[in-house]
């Protein structure tokens, strides 16, 4: 009998065999698919520190700019006419007040002579009746007008007196002290510039309808400069990608490596901190707080994922990639606010007209004014203001501080005797910053005293004389107007001679300038220039212009003379800077020490000598969270590897190092950065170090 093979059993132990494997592949594929690889499930974060250690510390400011002369006056003809006579020609070396030429207008002459013969005619007049009139009351009244002069001058030469001291008006701080000990200034001259001990002010511009709950007398805050910056990318996402995406949401994103020496691409976590439709997608700007500071603005980020958490979500990231930009922090600036870390102020103006940006939105201005002064606030400084609005989202943008000042003027002119002010000190009202001394001045005080008793000796003697009261006062009116006619003359005729203001060379002499040529008004002649001191003007970014001021002591290096040191100072700090793309840079004005291998438009490189501290706590730049006001915040790993914020008072602020008076101390490890990890941050679990 043959034996059959039981064939349909092993095909049904093959098909079970096949159901088994693909049930096993179906739940590997969805546990895979359901993974959720959000950064820092599943991750160690791991910390990049550095130790605080006790060290030198050493402030330098630098700056480009090229060579000025240190003065220069153009030599211009007040009048036209015919040049007669020229003393000097291209290349002499003159003085202040020295004649340069002199030009012929017979019509300048003319008038002058029929003035000076009016002025005369009439005061022969004013002689004539004052001796055959026969009024007595007119005598009377020419006596009182002449007393009540003569107490006027009296009055007016006492006031100059007196301002030959020079005192504060006000308390505050002094800056821009223009004049030493034996100075000639003049009266008007501009002396210092006082920052007066009153709170500041900046202005925010208020959206139309936010602008119901606002009133004179809000609470608002203002955060000071220098304001925090931040790397932030700008993406394109499409409608269809972005309606699970919220403001909030986690970022993860790779950065290239090369741009820090790195081998691999860092990566860096951050949030969703703004959503606006565009024309063709919605712009979505992604904050990037650990991308680190030598990471330029226009750097490429080739990998970022976007992690949406709204109701819609698939737990799939948004990937993209974009370029870094590099802007004031207004995202992080406004949390502060909400902490508290502002300073208080109060709206005290409202614009009664709004401002259209041109696409319909309407804005209005207010102005808000801290409560306490600002130590060391300049006008021009940066500064994030916040206005709550409603009980919802403040109104906050980046504006520039204004600090109340004023100039310092001479009421008298004289020389310089001494001066008891410093410039960068706090003065207090009434506080002597100078005095002067003036014998002319004094001298002329003297005559004026004795010619008022004269005068009112004549008064007395003028009650008991008869004189034509309004004839005598007609012609005194009459003498006056040919007396001024006269002097405009005179001045007239004092610009036919070309005068040196400054002393120096002669440079671009006019070739047209010649004996014989006649000119017109403003005719140009030459240049005086002088090159005994030259300067140059570098521009300081608002981080270390605080640290800067007249007098401090420089070194220049010129590019045409390599190896060859020249002596300079500070002369000028600028009270007022210049706001673009959320900075402010001011100009500091340095005089070199002239030099005859010097020239203008050398292009020289300077170097501010600011401060240099040795055995101090110091800590790398970018550990450093600076709030302003001497105060920031650093992270410190504790031992149990969690980070932990700690407020800090800063000292010297360098670009690399900054130094720490309080709150940390040497051996302690501060936190640079994250290498890699989840999102807990500080409070969260505890993660792996890096020490740096």
């Amino acid at each position: 009998m043959t034996a059959v093979t039981p064939r349909p059993r092993t095909r049904t132990r093959l098909i079970a065999i096949i159901l088994i494997v693909a049930v096993a592949l179906t739940g590997a594929y969805y546990a895979l698919a359901n993974r959720d690889d959000r950064p820092g499930i599943g991750d160690e974060p791991e910390y990049t520190t550095a130790e605080a250690t006790m060290g030198d510390i050493n402030i330098t400011v630098t700056g480009m700019a090229p060579l000025q002369a240190g003065d220069t006056e153009d030599i211009k003809g007040a009048l036209g006419g015919i040049i007669r006579r020229v003393f000097v020609q291209e290349g002499d070396q003159v003085s202040a007040g020295q004649v340069l030429a002199e030009l012929e207008n017979e019509n300048v002459l003319l008038d002058l002579e029929q003035a000076q013969l009016a002025y005369q005619a009439e005061l022969d007049r004013l002689e004539d009746l004052l001796s055959t009139s026969v009024a007595g009351s007119s005598a009377v009244r020419m006596a009182e007008l002449a007393v009540e002069t003569a107490r006027a001058t009296v009055h007016r030469l006492e006031n100059q007196v007196i301002g030959l001291v020079v005192t504060a008006p006000a308390s505050g701080l002094l800056t821009d002290l223009a004049v030493a000990a034996g100075d000639e200034v003049s009266a008007g001259a501009t002396l210092a510039t006082l920052l007066e001990k009153r709170a500041g002010r900046v202005t925010l511009d208020i959206p139309q309808d936010r602008m119901a709950d606002i009133r004179i007398g809000s609470q608002a805050s203002v955060i000071t400069g220098p304001l925090p910056t931040v790397h932030a990318v700008k993406l394109g996402i499409s409608d269809s990608s972005i309606y699970a995406l919220r403001v909030g949401d986690l970022v993860k994103a790779s950065i290239d490596g090369h741009w820090i020496g790195s081998g691999s691409n860092p990566t860096v976590h951050g949030e969703v901190v703004e959503i606006v439709k565009g024309e063709a997608f919605f712009d979505v700007t992604c904050r990037l707080p650990g991308v680190p500071e030598a990471i330029p603005a226009g750097a490429r980020a080739p990998y970022i994922e976007i992690f949406p958490s709204g109701e819609k979500a698939d737990r799939l990231a948004i990937v993209a990639s974009g370029t870094l930009s590099v802007a004031t922090d207004v995202w992080g600036l406004a949390a502060d606010h909400l902490a508290g870390e502002g300073l208080p102020a109060k709206v005290v103006a409202i614009s009664t007209e709004g401002k259209t940006d041109g696409k319909g939105n309407v804005a209005y201005t207010a102005t808000v004014e801290l409560i306490s002064p600002v130590d060391g606030a300049r006008t021009g400084m940066t500064a994030h203001a916040s206005i709550p609005v409603g009980g919802g989202e403040a109104v906050d943008g980046v504006t520039a501080y204004q600090a109340p000042s004023q100039k310092l003027t001479t009421q008298s002119g004289g020389k310089v005797v001494s001066v008891t002010a410093v410039a960068g000190n706090q003065v207090e009202a009434g506080d002597v910053l100078l005095t002067m001394t003036n014998p002319s001045l004094m001298q002329q005080l003297e005559q004026a005293r004795i010619d008022l008793v004269a005068k009112e000796r004549e008064l007395l003697a003028a009650t008991s004389s008869d004189r034509t009261d309004r004839e005598l006062r007609a012609q005194e009116i009459r003498v006056r107007q040919a007396e001024l006619a006269l002097i405009n003359r005179e001045e007239e005729a004092a610009g036919l001679s070309l005068v040196a203001g400054i002393s120096g060379r002669v440079v671009g002499w006019n070739a047209n300038a010649q004996v014989g040529m006649e000119i017109g008004a403003g005719f140009q002649f030459c240049k005086i220039i002088n090159y005994d001191n030259m300067t140059m003007s570098i521009s300081v970014d608002e981080m270390q212009v605080v640290n800067l001021r007249p007098g401090m002591e420089a070194e220049v290096m010129v590019d045409a003379l390599p190896g060859k040191p020249f002596r300079a100072v500070v002369k000028d700090v600028a009270n007022e800077g210049k706001f673009e793309q959320g900075m402010s840079t001011f100009q500091v004005v340095l005089e070199v020490e002239g030099a005859p291998e010097l020239r203008a438009q050398m292009t020289a490189n300077a170097t501010i000598k600011v401060a240099q501290k040795n055995g101090v706590l110091i800590v790398p730049a970018e550990a450093v969270t600076i709030f302003g006001n001497g105060r920031g915040e650093v992270s410190v790993l504790g031992a149990n590897g969690v980070p932990d914020p700690r407020q800090v008072s800063l000292g010297l602020i360098g670009r690399s190092q900054i130094e720490i008076l309080d709150g940390l101390s040497a051996g302690e490890s501060v936190v640079l950065g994250r290498a890699r990890g989840g999102p807990e941050g500080p409070g969260g679990r505890p993660g792996r170090v890096i020490t740096m």
